[in-house]
């Protein structure tokens, strides 16, 4: 049995890993699962049997196929056997302590919980977002906690019930995310932007959404979006140097997000507005000198 990883997701705290076990007969080996991180493995195809000694000397056997969740704790040494040919196909989430720790933490690995409707369409919708066109970093590791977290509510029922915070705290973090956002648009880890505010990543997201009605990547990339048009609007002339400054990986990632969100590609947009900006100094409308349109000088209508 042969293996090969793909990385969907790189990171010190949370990453994403893909899996591929290849092999025409059956197959038995020792593995050490987790390495330093907690684990949950979604296997897509195939399966496999889990046998072992993990922390204090406990005996575990668990069989993964795609319709369970297996969690892993760190430096588990267990014997990983392939009953059938074909081998697996899996994803796997992977979290530090840290931040498995804003989690509540967790006893009792390795462990299985049922694959719940919801389970299986936030793992699709993962895998979907790590292989978008432009893929967003902020938008993969919510996903992956989201995932993570809704497995885990199955493997430990309630533990998501207590310690609601009120709704003046609520709207304060949702605010307080919005403002670190806008000062640091390029801001790219849902793990970071949480410990800046000092909360779990999991209840930032779940908070943000329930407060703005956006999740933190779509807000971030209205965000972008809007301060690149200003940008313009000022007389910037270097689309990569706006691109770079709000964090888009390049000049093309810019215009894609623009054209995909606006219908026009930045220099199009730019044209627009200086079109406009003649018009209506003909009419003898005063422009401010900054070059910033008058509130009652509307944007022209993108068709």
């Amino acid at each position: 049995m042969t293996s090969a990883t793909r990385e969907l997701l790189t990171g010190s705290d949370v990453s994403v890993t893909s899996i591929a076990c290849v092999g025409d007969r059956p197959s038995s080996a020792l593995e050490l699962i987790g390495s330093s991180q907690y684990e949950l493995c979604l296997v897509r195809s195939g399966s496999f049997l889990l046998r072992g000694s993990v922390a204090g000397g406990r005996e575990v056997e668990v069989f993964a196929d795609p319709t369970v969740c297996l969690f892993g704790a760190p430096e588990h040494v267990v014997e990983v056997t392939h009953p059938r040919p074909g081998g697996d196909l899996d994803t796997c989430i992977f979290l530090s302590e840290d931040v498995l720790a804003t989690l509540g933490g967790v006893t009792g690995l390795p462990a299985l919980s049922p694959r719940t409707r919801d389970v299986s369409w936030l793992h699709r919708r993962l895998l979907v977002l790590c292989s978008a066109e432009d893929t967003d970093s902020l938008a993969v590791e919510e996903a992956a906690i989201a995932l993570f977290v809704a497995a885990l509510a199955e493997a430990e029922p309630g533990r998501w019930t207590a310690g609601r915070p009120g709704a003046r705290a609520r709207r304060r973090l949702a605010d307080e995310a919005r403002a670190a956002l806008v000062a640091d648009p390029t801001i790219s880890r849902v793990v970071d932007l949480a410990a800046m505010l000092g909360c779990s990543p999991h209840h930032l997201s779940r908070l943000f959404r329930e407060q703005t009605g956006y999740a933190l990547a779509q807000f971030r990339t209205a965000l972008r979006i809007e301060l690149a048009l200003e940008r313009l609007m000022q007389g910037e002339n270097s689309l990569a140097r706006v691109a770079a400054d709000l964090g888009f990986a390049d000049h093309a990632h810019l215009t894609r997000t623009m054209r995909r969100t606006l219908g026009e590609t930045p220099s199009m947009l730019r044209a627009l507005m200086v079109s406009h900006r003649g018009s209506a100094s003909r009419r003898g409308t005063t422009v401010a000198t900054s070059g910033v349109w008058p509130a009652h000088v509307p944007l022209p209508p993108l068709t």
